[in-house]
């Protein structure tokens, strides 16, 4: 999380936030000795359709060494 905002004028019955979040899992500078020998890099598998309704077919896509952020709003 890097950063969350609230907006405490909402309705009564009704939380709104906004919150800020990154994920980097390359990021070594916390890490201990032992961390360091252990750590796995994240493998995601993303399927691709190409084509339309029974005539279509679907390739694997390997994703690895990702970092993302984005922003996201929760209300409640």
């Amino acid at each position: 999380m890097d950063h969350v905002k609230t907006y405490p004028k909402a309705e009564d019955d009704t939380v709104l936030m906004d919150w800020k979040f990154s994920f980097t899992p390359n990021d070594t500078m916390d890490l201990t000795e032992r961390q360091l020998k252990n750590k796995v890099n994240p493998k995601i598998i993303l399927e691709v359709r190409i084509g339309k309704g029974m005539i279509s077919k679907g390739l694997d896509v390997i994703v690895e060494d990702f970092a993302f952020s984005g922003l996201m709003r929760i209300k409640v």
